[in-house]
């Protein structure tokens, strides 16, 4: 595995400055019987895609990402088997996120049961696994906590993005793509959250103040290894112009903060680490922790797939 060090005084600090919230995830098995929803006319335009979800141990406990897999890890079935688990879902439903919920669900389908048994998942932030089950008005057979079928709904409109966001391992754990018309860039987090490296409503790079008592080395390590997380997370999306752009914002972050840190300007920043964020350099050799322009290259995807991570990616995060 990749990892990087911190000196003593700095992970001292890093721990009085920063507690790890990460989630944990523990996942429940149940028998679950249900019918054919697409029998009926009603639901011809629905596609309801099964699918095994396999991701790098970073993203499960990842802060960043915890709201895909609460939508994934909810609509992973093998068979009559459902997957749940007790994880507080609340965390990735705010106000916002349930308005919209409602408004796209009651587009598709106007029946007030489902959307309640939806929202209860949504109001009480787990699901309650119960062996009971509720017929609805059209003796469609739901679980009493939540069926496959209503997740399917959630937001169908970007729907298309994560149901086709899907990562295939081989023994040797390579990535390959599953689909090669991928086109969409999403990014799903909890919208009480901001990304603490730049200003989303304006699209532009901001320094971090978690970092101003790092060391310099350390800075661009973590920053650097939160672009490679995003270009792995992202791999599989052909619209790479978008990626491109949010690994330079997270690159000029970077930048900002050591300006910060030093009090210096950014030229001062760009002739010290060079614009690829250099840390040492030498004849045969040259060490940097950003991706380089190579590794947007979509022939060579592949060789990103031995990267792993090992961080606290809350850092990032700011409620």
């Amino acid at each position: 595995m990749f990892y990087f060090t911190l000196s003593g005084s700095t992970f001292s600090r890093l721990k009085k400055m920063i507690t790890s919230d990460l989630l944990y995830y523990e996942f429940f098995i149940f028998s679950f019987n249900y019918i054919n929803f697409f029998n009926s006319t009603n639901f011809n335009y629905l596609k309801f895609l099964p699918f095994k979800l396999r991701a790098f141990p970073y993203f499960e406990n990842s802060d960043l990402f915890s709201p895909h897999f609460a939508l994934l890890s909810l609509k992973v079935w093998d068979k009559q088997i459902i997957f749940y688990m007790t994880l507080k879902v609340l965390r990735s439903f705010t106000s916002i996120n349930k308005t919209r919920l409602k408004n796209i669900f009651l587009k598709f389908l106007k029946n007030t049961f489902i959307w309640q048994e939806l929202e209860k998942l949504v109001n009480t932030g787990f699901v309650n696994i119960s062996n009971s089950s509720i017929y609805s008005s059209r003796n469609y057979l739901f679980s009493s906590s939540l069926s496959p079928f209503l997740f399917n709904l959630y937001m169908l409109e970007i729907d298309f993005f994560l149901e086709k966001f899907i990562f295939k391992y081989s023994i040797k754990r390579n990535l390959y793509k599953s689909f090669k018309n991928l086109k969409i860039f999403f990014l799903l987090i909890n919208i009480n959250n901001l990304l603490v490296f730049c200003i989303l409503s304006k699209n532009r790079a901001i320094s971090n103040i978690h970092f101003l008592f790092f060391e310099d080395i350390d800075i661009i390590k973590i920053f650097g290894f939160v672009a490679y997380s995003f270009l792995h997370w992202f791999v599989l999306c052909e619209d790479f112009f978008r990626l491109r752009y949010l690994v330079g914002l997270i690159k000029e972050s970077c930048f900002l903060t050591l300006c910060r840190k030093h009090n210096k300007s950014k030229v001062w920043a760009y002739s010290a680490y060079t614009f690829d964020l250099i840390i040492s350099k030498n004849l045969h050799f040259t060490k940097s922790f950003f991706p380089k322009q190579k590794d947007f290259n979509f022939k060579k995807i592949n060789s990103l797939s031995s990267w792993y991570f090992d961080f606290n990616d809350s850092l990032f995060l700011e409620d």
